[in-house]
């Protein structure tokens, strides 16, 4: 019986997204998957994979080496096995970093299968189609930023999830420094960085620290605060207003520059300003 629902599951996610890009061959195992048991293994191999293809600070991809490498080989042939687990099992404390690896790693997947979006209209059609099927339901890189990590929160001005989606029970609590975490494959975006239930605390702070060291200027002369996109584009998700977004950027600063942006907070009239985003690819 576990057999036929296993193939029905199967069947019916082949008709649910074609994008899926861990649909394969696979047979459904003969034991139970735990889910937290393939957590940690794909864990252990992205992080191998990382470790081999991508640069020391995170900041650059080997692509071409990832496409014919054994180890991405091994990586595709285990993400069929999402198919088969249950994200109900996947204890609360793992699921942050199981997310958070998972996006960065089938943004990296994606880039390697379907090639890199050039463009506007094609970016918005990889994010929203490039996902794997993870149990019984396909998730998008959209679905799992906005609708899993960013806890349903609102995104160009709606939320990725409907009321009764079966994938809102495993929305997670939002903590605002996922956007220093995640990785678009753009030059624009923070460096790729491992999570594990262990350091996942740590690793966030140090992911926001490093991102705001970089993508926060600020200039005492014109009162004028310099930021990244993503604050913009996120605004919501770090304060209610502008200031209150000021203020938790604020803790991630060295000394000094916490007092400049004090300092320029203090001006009625200052000017808040975002950067440029630098949208090709973050390959070596």
């Amino acid at each position: 019986e576990r057999g036929f629902d296993n193939m029905f599951k199967k069947i019916a996610n082949l008709f649910l997204n074609e994008t899926a890009l861990n649909i394969s061959d696979t047979n459904a195992p003969q034991e139970e998957i735990l889910a937290s048991d393939l957590a940690k293994n794909l864990n252990r191999q992205i992080l191998t994979l990382f470790g081999e293809f991508i640069n020391e600070d995170g900041s650059g991809v080997d692509y071409p080496g990832i496409k014919i490498s054994p180890m991405f080989q091994e990586f595709v042939a285990t993400t069929a096995l999402l198919q088969f687990i249950d994200v109900g099992e996947i204890p609360d404390e793992l699921m942050r970093p199981f997310f958070m690896n998972l996006y960065n790693a089938l943004m990296i997947h994606g880039y390697v299968i379907k090639g890199v979006p050039t463009n506007p209209i094609t970016r918005i059609r990889f994010f929203s189609e490039v996902g794997y099927i993870i149990g019984e339901h396909f998730y998008s890189l959209d679905d799992i930023e906005h609708g899993i990590i960013r806890n349903n929160r609102k995104n160009a001005g709606k939320r990725q999830f409907k009321n009764e989606d079966p994938r809102l029970q495993y929305c997670i609590p939002l903590d605002p420094r996922i956007h220093f975490a995640l990785v678009c494959g753009a030059k624009s975006c923070p460096p790729i960085r491992i999570f594990t239930q262990k350091n996942c605390e740590r690793a966030l702070q140090r992911a926001a620290e490093g991102f705001c060291r970089n993508n926060v200027e600020l200039d005492t002369d014109h009162n004028t605060i310099t930021l990244s996109k993503i604050f913009e584009w996120y605004e919501q998700d770090f304060g209610a207003n502008t200031r209150e977004m000021l203020e938790y950027i604020a803790q991630f600063l060295e000394v000094d520059q916490q007092n400049k942006l004090y300092q320029i907070m203090q001006v009625p009239k200052l000017k808040v300003r975002y950067m440029e985003y630098d949208w090709s690819v973050n390959s070596q």
